[in-house]
């Protein structure tokens, strides 16, 4: 068996059903040899070999609005062309590394056509899906962002989706919500989650190594037409003419001008006519998935951004190389230490406040006990006298902080005794506060004044 590996291309793009084609796509079919193959291989069903360097395929669908799509679209196609010209040799030495390549190339188209609208304001809003299929040995390394299709249909297997769509309907499906059956005529079916040249976010394509058969018709497409015909129908092109990669492109064509065009559509077919045996020169580092049931990158279920009203309108999120979409969390961010801030002034202001508080009480507190302290130093315990027939008088009030009470004992006269000094402060106590017209106790007096606030004072 041959080491080449023999295949057949096929391509074509249009506006179809629009006024504008927005589409753009990339064929070269021998890496590092960007424009030195022969036209004539294309569109023509001749025999061709991938190359040692592999074979190319990118379909960009641009969005936005005046001509910002075909703008963003061509951008992209162009950035990859240059990046694809000169690809170094250490990029072939395993899967992770071509992998690597792949990305950067599509992260280095990001950082472009931002770069285009942030010059341009008529074209702020633009962007573009895209789907990269680099056909090397004998594997096929595949990235996609959008909601633009890759397939490859095989006779022993039939039609299987290769890329995983960035879209809200395909979140639907992920989630249990709906089938595809449903979600091919959803109503929101245009909206999609990821793109190249959102500002908001920094760009995160898919990617997925699928291994190369003999007998492959690998499709690649923008949703002009896998959002006109279904997978079934797709298959049903295909499997009759599976090593004739121009007659199925003209099948599908027909079909889709048969069923009345809505969108621009772009078309590129590869057919795997006979597959060479692996060189000694292939990477061997590889997680390759030979069943493509499911892609290698599971798209996460995003929030929905702006429908795109038929590939007009910018309306999903792309992501970035410059990590802009840490400017949606400045405000938040912001916001966030100006409250902390608040609250520790808040704090800090409320702790001094108690602590002027105490350290007044606390004064309050010494003046009061020197004050008891000199009116005990200065009054004479005098021996009682003889209690006398209480008159009937009306009980006064004690200092709230006192629950005592002293009763008079009239059957028996007191034997004269020094007093304690707590005795004899309660002594004064009683006494001055004995009459109708006794002032206020010694506590009351000062707490009053303590409480009052002076006309003129100036703490608030």
């Amino acid at each position: 068996m041959s080491t080449d590996t023999i295949m057949n291309i096929a391509a074509k793009t249009d506006k179809a059903g629009r006024r504008a084609n927005q589409d753009n796509f990339l064929l070269i079919p021998d890496v590092g040899n960007v424009g030195g193959h022969n036209p004539d291989d294309v569109n023509r069903d001749r025999q061709v070999i991938i190359p040692k360097r592999g074979t190319l395929l990118v379909v960009a669908d641009g969005m936005g609005g005046m001509n910002a799509g075909e703008i963003a679209s061509q951008t992209i196609v162009t950035s990859l062309r240059t990046s694809f010209s000169d690809v170094p040799d250490n990029v072939f030495a395993s899967d992770g590394s071509i992998v690597d390549f792949i990305d950067n190339a599509i992260n280095a188209a990001d950082v472009e056509v931002k770069a285009y609208a942030r010059k341009h304001r008529d074209a702020r809003g633009l962007g573009s899906t895209i789907v990269l299929a680099w056909f090397l040995d004998d594997k096929v390394y595949c990235a996609w962002c959008g909601d633009s299709r890759i397939y490859c249909y095989n006779p022993a297997k039939g039609l299987e989706r290769i890329s995983h769509d960035h879209s809200y309907v395909q979140a639907l499906v992920d989630a249990g919500n709906i089938t595809e059956e449903e979600a091919f005529s959803h109503p929101d079916s245009n909206i999609i989650t990821r793109s190249i040249g959102d500002n908001d976010e920094i760009v995160r394509p898919d990617t997925r190594i699928v291994k190369l058969r003999e007998g492959d018709t690998w499709l690649l497409c923008s949703d002009g037409l896998c959002g006109l015909l279904n997978d079934a129908h797709i298959e049903s092109i295909i499997a009759q003419n599976p090593e004739s990669s121009l007659t199925t492109l003209r099948s599908l064509w027909q079909t889709g001008e048969s069923t009345g065009w809505t969108d621009n559509c772009t078309i590129l077919l590869l057919s795997v006519l006979e597959l060479g045996t692996t060189p000694q020169s292939a990477p061997t580092t590889s997680a390759v998935d030979e069943s493509a049931p499911e892609p290698t990158r599971q798209a996460p279920v995003t929030t929905p951004y702006e429908a795109r009203p038929p590939r007009s309108h910018f309306g999903q999120t792309g992501q970035k190389l410059q990590p802009n979409g840490n400017k949606r969390m400045l405000p938040a961010i912001i916001a966030t230490i100006l409250l902390l801030i608040a609250v520790g002034a808040a704090a800090w202001w409320f702790l001094i406040r108690q602590t002027d508080d105490n350290v007044t009480k606390e004064q309050l507190k010494d003046k009061i006990e020197t004050i008891s302290t000199s009116r005990e130093g200065n009054e004479q315990v005098a021996a009682p006298v003889p209690p006398q027939p209480a008159p009937a008088a009306t009980p006064q009030r004690r200092p709230s902080k006192s629950n005592n009470t002293t009763q008079s004992q009239p059957d028996k006269p007191a034997t004269p005794v020094a007093a304690e000094p707590q005795e004899a402060a309660e002594t004064v106590s009683n006494e001055a506060n004995a009459g109708d017209n006794a002032p206020t106790s010694i506590t009351t007096s000062i707490m009053n004044q303590y409480n009052k606030k002076p006309e003129n004072s100036s703490d608030k």
